[in-house]
Protein backbone atom coordinates (compact mmCIF):
# COMPACT_ATOMS: atom_id res chain seq x y z
CA UNK A 1 0.00 0.00 0.00
CA UNK A 2 1.32 3.19 -1.24
CA UNK A 3 0.73 6.84 0.24
CA UNK A 4 0.78 9.57 -2.41
CA UNK A 5 1.75 12.86 -0.52
CA UNK A 6 2.47 14.62 -3.56
CA UNK A 7 0.48 17.93 -4.30
CA UNK A 8 1.36 18.93 -8.44
CA UNK A 9 1.06 23.04 -7.31
CA UNK A 10 3.44 22.72 -4.61
CA UNK A 11 7.35 24.37 -5.28
CA UNK A 12 8.71 22.27 -2.43
CA UNK A 13 7.73 18.43 -2.18
CA UNK A 14 10.76 17.70 0.56
CA UNK A 15 9.88 21.02 2.11
CA UNK A 16 5.99 19.58 2.12
CA UNK A 17 6.64 15.82 2.70
CA UNK A 18 8.01 16.69 5.99
CA UNK A 19 5.59 19.01 6.94
CA UNK A 20 2.89 16.44 6.11
CA UNK A 21 4.39 13.44 7.73
CA UNK A 22 5.00 15.71 10.79
CA UNK A 23 8.72 14.67 10.39
CA UNK A 24 10.35 18.49 10.93
CA UNK A 25 10.46 18.18 14.68
CA UNK A 26 11.82 14.36 14.32
CA UNK A 27 14.76 15.82 11.56
CA UNK A 28 15.23 19.06 14.02
CA UNK A 29 15.50 16.38 16.99
CA UNK A 30 18.49 14.48 15.36
CA UNK A 31 20.04 17.02 13.55
CA UNK A 32 19.04 16.28 9.65
CA UNK A 33 18.43 18.68 7.23
CA UNK A 34 17.26 18.16 3.30
CA UNK A 35 20.65 19.43 2.16
CA UNK A 36 22.07 16.16 4.79
CA UNK A 37 19.90 13.61 2.01
CA UNK A 38 23.04 12.81 -0.27
CA UNK A 39 22.04 8.80 -0.06
CA UNK A 40 21.38 7.60 -3.83
CA UNK A 41 19.00 5.36 -5.06
CA UNK A 42 20.09 1.97 -6.82
CA UNK A 43 18.07 -0.85 -7.72
CA UNK A 44 16.06 -0.03 -5.03
CA UNK A 45 18.77 -0.22 -2.47
CA UNK A 46 20.64 2.60 -0.88
CA UNK A 47 24.27 3.13 -1.58
CA UNK A 48 26.17 3.61 1.77
CA UNK A 49 28.67 6.65 1.48
CA UNK A 50 31.48 7.31 4.31
CA UNK A 51 29.44 10.15 5.94
CA UNK A 52 26.48 7.56 6.39
CA UNK A 53 28.25 4.65 7.62
CA UNK A 54 29.24 7.26 10.82
CA UNK A 55 25.21 7.50 11.44
CA UNK A 56 22.67 5.61 13.58
CA UNK A 57 20.63 3.44 11.61
CA UNK A 58 17.52 5.34 13.27
CA UNK A 59 19.09 8.60 11.84
CA UNK A 60 19.51 6.50 8.36
CA UNK A 61 16.03 5.67 8.72
CA UNK A 62 14.36 9.21 8.77
CA UNK A 63 16.64 10.10 6.22
CA UNK A 64 15.37 7.37 3.81
CA UNK A 65 11.40 8.45 4.27
CA UNK A 66 12.14 11.52 3.53
CA UNK A 67 14.56 10.96 0.41
CA UNK A 68 11.45 8.99 -0.62
CA UNK A 69 8.89 11.37 0.46
CA UNK A 70 10.49 13.54 -2.10
CA UNK A 71 8.45 11.38 -4.75
CA UNK A 72 5.46 11.29 -3.08
CA UNK A 73 5.11 7.81 -2.48
CA UNK A 74 5.97 6.04 0.47
CA UNK A 75 5.21 1.94 1.46
CA UNK A 76 3.83 2.65 5.05
CA UNK A 77 4.51 -1.40 5.52
CA UNK A 78 7.91 -1.59 4.60
CA UNK A 79 8.57 1.93 6.54
CA UNK A 80 7.02 0.00 10.11
CA UNK A 81 9.49 -3.30 9.10
CA UNK A 82 12.37 -0.41 8.71
CA UNK A 83 11.24 0.84 11.59
CA UNK A 84 11.23 -1.94 13.74
CA UNK A 85 14.86 -3.08 12.78
CA UNK A 86 15.72 0.55 13.34
CA UNK A 87 14.65 0.20 16.93
CA UNK A 88 16.15 -3.46 17.34
CA UNK A 89 19.34 -1.68 16.39
CA UNK A 90 19.54 1.01 18.82
CA UNK A 91 22.24 1.60 20.93
CA UNK A 92 20.89 4.28 23.33
CA UNK A 93 17.30 5.67 24.53
CA UNK A 94 17.44 8.87 22.05
CA UNK A 95 17.93 6.09 19.24
CA UNK A 96 14.84 4.29 19.73
CA UNK A 97 12.92 7.87 20.30
CA UNK A 98 13.78 8.77 17.08
CA UNK A 99 12.07 5.38 15.94
CA UNK A 100 9.18 5.94 17.70
CA UNK A 101 8.55 9.58 16.09
CA UNK A 102 8.90 8.30 12.78
CA UNK A 103 6.67 5.04 13.61
CA UNK A 104 4.01 7.87 14.94
CA UNK A 105 4.56 10.30 12.15
CA UNK A 106 3.96 7.27 9.48
CA UNK A 107 1.25 6.12 10.88
CA UNK A 108 -0.65 9.83 11.51
CA UNK A 109 -0.15 10.16 7.96
CA UNK A 110 -1.98 6.83 7.16
CA UNK A 111 -5.28 7.70 9.45
CA UNK A 112 -5.41 11.14 8.00
CA UNK A 113 -5.13 10.13 4.20
CA UNK A 114 -7.25 7.03 4.58
CA UNK A 115 -4.94 4.69 3.20
CA UNK A 116 -6.73 2.12 5.14
CA UNK A 117 -10.35 0.49 4.55
CA UNK A 118 -11.01 -0.28 8.40
CA UNK A 119 -9.49 2.91 10.40
CA UNK A 120 -10.86 1.26 13.83
CA UNK A 121 -9.01 -2.08 13.21
CA UNK A 122 -5.91 0.03 11.67
CA UNK A 123 -5.74 2.26 15.18
CA UNK A 124 -6.02 -1.02 17.37
CA UNK A 125 -3.23 -2.66 15.69
CA UNK A 126 -1.10 0.24 15.44
CA UNK A 127 -1.30 0.70 19.20
CA UNK A 128 -0.29 -2.65 19.50
CA UNK A 129 2.37 -2.37 17.51
CA UNK A 130 3.76 0.67 19.44
CA UNK A 131 3.57 -1.48 22.51
CA UNK A 132 5.47 -3.47 21.38
CA UNK A 133 8.33 -1.58 20.52
CA UNK A 134 8.09 -0.21 24.34
CA UNK A 135 8.21 -3.74 25.50
CA UNK A 136 11.11 -4.74 23.02
CA UNK A 137 12.88 -1.91 24.50
CA UNK A 138 11.92 -2.46 28.36
CA UNK A 139 13.56 -6.01 27.46
CA UNK A 140 16.70 -5.03 26.95
CA UNK A 141 19.46 -6.36 28.78
CA UNK A 142 16.79 -9.04 30.41
CA UNK A 143 17.45 -12.50 30.30
CA UNK A 144 14.79 -14.04 32.02
CA UNK A 145 12.02 -13.16 30.04
CA UNK A 146 9.63 -11.15 32.53
CA UNK A 147 8.59 -7.40 32.23
CA UNK A 148 9.79 -4.59 35.20
CA UNK A 149 6.61 -3.12 35.98
CA UNK A 150 8.82 0.08 37.11
CA UNK A 151 11.20 0.40 33.93
CA UNK A 152 7.77 -0.02 31.92
CA UNK A 153 6.40 2.84 33.78
CA UNK A 154 9.46 4.72 33.10
CA UNK A 155 9.05 4.32 29.56
CA UNK A 156 5.05 4.97 29.26
CA UNK A 157 5.99 8.35 31.20
CA UNK A 158 8.23 9.00 29.01
CA UNK A 159 6.22 8.60 25.73
CA UNK A 160 3.20 10.55 27.47
CA UNK A 161 5.23 13.17 28.32
CA UNK A 162 6.47 13.80 24.61
CA UNK A 163 2.90 13.58 23.37
CA UNK A 164 3.08 10.12 21.47
CA UNK A 165 0.69 8.41 24.00
CA UNK A 166 -2.38 9.73 25.67
CA UNK A 167 -1.94 10.26 29.83
CA UNK A 168 -5.42 7.79 29.64
CA UNK A 169 -3.93 5.19 28.02
CA UNK A 170 -4.39 1.54 28.93
CA UNK A 171 -1.06 0.56 28.57
CA UNK A 172 0.18 3.54 30.68
CA UNK A 173 -2.19 3.04 33.53
CA UNK A 174 -1.47 -1.01 33.56
CA UNK A 175 2.67 0.18 33.97
CA UNK A 176 2.05 2.25 36.62
CA UNK A 177 -0.65 0.49 38.66
CA UNK A 178 1.96 -2.28 38.35
CA UNK A 179 5.13 -0.04 39.30
CA UNK A 180 2.55 1.26 42.68
CA UNK A 181 2.15 -2.27 43.07
CA UNK A 182 6.34 -3.12 42.92
CA UNK A 183 7.56 -0.08 44.49
CA UNK A 184 9.92 -0.67 48.03
CA UNK A 185 8.03 0.23 51.00
CA UNK A 186 9.33 3.26 53.19
CA UNK A 187 11.89 3.01 55.60
CA UNK A 188 10.93 1.90 59.08
CA UNK A 189 11.54 3.97 62.30
CA UNK A 190 14.45 2.60 63.98
CA UNK A 191 13.25 0.68 66.93
CA UNK A 192 10.07 -0.06 64.85
CA UNK A 193 10.61 -3.90 64.61
CA UNK A 194 11.35 -4.50 67.87
CA UNK A 195 8.35 -1.79 69.98
CA UNK A 196 6.48 -4.35 67.70
CA UNK A 197 8.11 -7.59 68.98
CA UNK A 198 7.78 -6.59 72.80
CA UNK A 199 4.29 -5.66 72.14
CA UNK A 200 2.88 -9.29 70.98
CA UNK A 201 5.08 -10.55 74.08
CA UNK A 202 2.99 -8.54 75.84
CA UNK A 203 -0.10 -9.29 74.69
CA UNK A 204 1.03 -13.13 74.78
CA UNK A 205 1.91 -13.11 78.66
CA UNK A 206 -1.40 -11.48 79.16
CA UNK A 207 -1.44 -7.55 78.26
CA UNK A 208 0.00 -4.67 79.36
CA UNK A 209 1.97 -4.59 82.34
Amino acid sequence: MLLRFRDPHSKSVASQGKQRFGLLPICEQAGISSKALSTTQRTGSFEMTQQEEQKSPAELLVERILARGQSGQIDWRQAREEIHDAHDLATNAAERVLCLGVHKAIMDAVERHGAVSDVECFRKTRRQDYNLLLIKEVMIGKTDGLIDPIALAEITGREVAAGRMPPDDEFHKLATAGAAVLAPLPPRRPGFLHQARMLVLRLWRGGPR
